[in-house]
């Protein structure tokens, strides 16, 4: 999700991403993506790494995303977050043709 710096996901509060507890704090995110279209979204606990540099042994865990086909696709990686009520959202990414989304709570 990151070419050079990872992208960086920093929490005052403990998150629930699809069925991942993540406790508050500053994590790093990474994306599986597979031609298949299973994708996951991954939570890592290391942090200030290089975007291509990921340690699977510091993985908090993965996250299977719903993936959809866009109506026309992206040339640029989009990450998008969207609340849905106080405590609640939907983090989406959008690459190419593909349209991917996991919901978010917090705790």
């Amino acid at each position: 999700m990151g070419a050079d710096a990872a992208t960086t996901l920093t929490t005052a509060g403990d998150l629930t991403i699809g069925d991942l507890k993540v406790p508050k704090g500053v994590h790093t995110l990474f994306l599986q993506a597979a031609p298949s279209g299973d994708w996951k979204l991954i939570v890592s606990n290391e942090t200030k790494q290089f975007g291509t540099d990921h340690d699977k042994t510091k993985d908090l865990g993965r996250i299977a995303m719903k993936v959809t086909k866009l109506p026309k696709a992206v040339e640029k990686f989009t990450l998008t977050l969207k609340a849905a009520g106080e405590k609640a959202g939907t983090l989406s990414l959008d690459w190419g043709g593909s349209h991917a989304e996991v919901a978010i709570q917090g705790r």
